[in-house]
């Protein structure tokens, strides 16, 4: 029975490893382990979001929220909304799963 490719990574989350050093231990995209963090969500595992994000970035992101109605406008909108390049797409999702918008 093998381990599907998500758990392994959220095994080495749950060790305490960021999203950096598990796509390097498993020789895969940064991107790939947001999606298997993301998966791991679905699946009810529990995650911290509030790592992935600085207090600084929540701020901007909730001041892009009350003029963005993601559930309306969708996730590109808030994206395009918010002038600061260092806040990804994960960012995003992350803060509004932690919100309980997601």
């Amino acid at each position: 029975n093998k381990e599907k490719s998500h758990d392994a990574t959220y095994q080495l989350y749950s060790e305490g490893k960021s999203i950096s050093e598990i796509a390097s231990l498993r020789e895969v995209t940064e991107a790939t382990i947001e999606n298997h963090l993301l998966k791991c969500h679905n699946e009810g595992k529990a995650i911290d979001w509030k790592q992935f994000y600085t207090k600084e970035q929540a701020e901007v992101i909730q001041t892009a929220l009350e003029t963005v109605n993601v559930k309306e406008s969708g996730l590109k909108a808030l994206k395009e909304s918010i002038d600061d390049e260092s806040i990804s797409y994960f960012m995003l999702r992350a803060y509004l799963i932690q919100d309980g918008q997601r």
